[in-house]
């Protein structure tokens, strides 16, 4: 009685160290080391049972021999000692003479280089959890028999840890769900009232465009049209998984920058006393992308030049073609500033986006930058200095090329 007491206060600590963990890949690795240091049982292999219970599989389990990867055992007793033991709720053993050993059981300790097997049975307080087979030596179980009734509360340990993850991560699944339907539910009625005033400021526009001479303003509210078009598509595509654009077409870079200028070099430059320079060439230069997408690149980086300098500043825009990168046609539209320049931790951002919610405005900008150039294979590369200034070329695929995430 004092040896299983002992035993007790013994494991006690390691249940508590595998409630901390935070995956079945870590409790799982855990176990093992924990039978190796407490038990002396460097072999080890780990079957766990299915939702129904009625298998038992190491599938999904790593950092075992193949031939546990592809097992699949019915719980059934007269199949392996493996399925005896989770039936017979206790600890089993090949060295048993009273057991038979099946010819799979045989392999399962051939592929474990053992004289023979151990079975300790996970059992949490309502299902089974799974099987633990230990490859030992007739000596090594010799050593190993009066501390049975630890192994087999070692096991239960283990079950408990693994019941408790699951039903963590359970739980969890089902809290994601949740808000991401109350968010869904949320976005609709957004795309819904958004859209309303969209049509209506579109509509009006028309009736304005009609109203004025033909030498007025009408290229101006023709791309300010454009632009409410794709304010709408984006906000329209709040209910939709951001995923791959398969709408990439031909375009003509310089007409979109030129549109740009027209509509925000005022707004976002002029009227901040930001000095603007471009040389961008009086040809088309065709480029394979979405058009909304590229819009939006382009608008947060001018967007972000613009918060980040002060009046007297300057931004050049430039665009060069026949720029060859591993094999492939690209055209470069550049952004130069003479700003404050940028943190290698908000150039980071670019590559690494971060989560919307965890990153500031310009960070954001960046983030959606970097998406949605990864989304239409437009690569970047940025050069900044603190209280120089920022270079930013943005290298536009002229010909589609797959990402190989695709």
């Amino acid at each position: 009685m004092a040896t299983i007491v002992s035993g007790n206060a013994l494991l006690q600590p390691l249940q508590q160290d595998l409630f901390q963990l935070g995956s079945d890949t870590e409790v799982l690795l855990a176990l093992r080391e924990s039978a190796r240091i407490l038990f002396e049982l460097p072999k080890v292999a780990i079957l766990l049972a299915n939702e129904k219970g009625d298998v038992l599989s190491g599938d999904k389990v790593g950092a075992q021999p193949e031939i546990f990867r592809q097992l699949s055992i019915p719980m059934i007793s007269s199949r392996s000692i493996a399925a005896a033991a989770v039936i017979g709720r206790q600890v089993r053993t090949s060295f048993d003479q009273a057991e038979s050993p099946t010819l799979l059981d045989l392999q399962l300790a051939r592929a474990l280089s053992a004289d023979g097997l151990l079975f300790i049975p996970m059992l949490a307080r309502t299902r089974p959890m799974g099987v633990m087979i230990c490859g030992l030596s007739k000596k090594q179980y010799d050593r190993l028999q009066r501390r049975i009734p630890w192994l087999a509360n070692f096991g239960k340990i283990a079950a408990i840890s693994l019941d408790a993850l699951t039903e963590a991560n359970r739980h969890r699944q089902q809290v994601e769900e949740e808000l991401t339907h109350q968010f869904t539910r949320q976005a609709r009625q957004i795309v819904h009232e958004a859209g309303n005033p969209l049509g209506i400021i579109k509509s009006y526009l028309k009736i304005l465009e009609r109203k004025l001479p033909e030498d007025g303003v009408r290229e101006e509210l023709t791309v300010l049209t454009e632009e409410i078009d794709r304010v709408a598509n984006i906000v329209g595509h709040m209910t939709h998984a951001l995923k791959r654009s398969a709408e990439a077409t031909t375009i003509d870079l310089v007409s979109v920058l030129n549109d740009f200028l027209l509509l925000y070099s005022d707004p976002l430059f002029n009227s901040r006393g930001i000095r603007i320079e471009t040389a961008l060439p009086e040809i088309e230069l065709p480029v394979q992308v979405n058009r909304d997408n590229l819009k939006q690149i382009v608008l947060n980086l001018w967007k972000n030049a613009s918060e980040a300098l002060v009046a007297g500043k300057a931004i050049k825009i430039s665009v060069s073609d026949n720029l060859i990168h591993d094999g492939a046609s690209y055209v470069q539209l550049r952004i130069d500033d003479n700003g404050p320049g940028m943190s290698e931790e908000t150039i980071q951002t670019i590559y690494h986006p971060k989560p919307m919610a965890d990153t500031a405005q310009r960070g954001l900008g960046l983030s959606v930058v970097g998406l949605l150039s990864k989304q239409e294979g437009i690569l970047i590369t940025c050069r900044s200095q603190i209280a120089a200034g920022t270079s930013i070329a943005l290298l536009i695929p002229k010909s589609r090329k797959p990402s190989p995430d695709q």
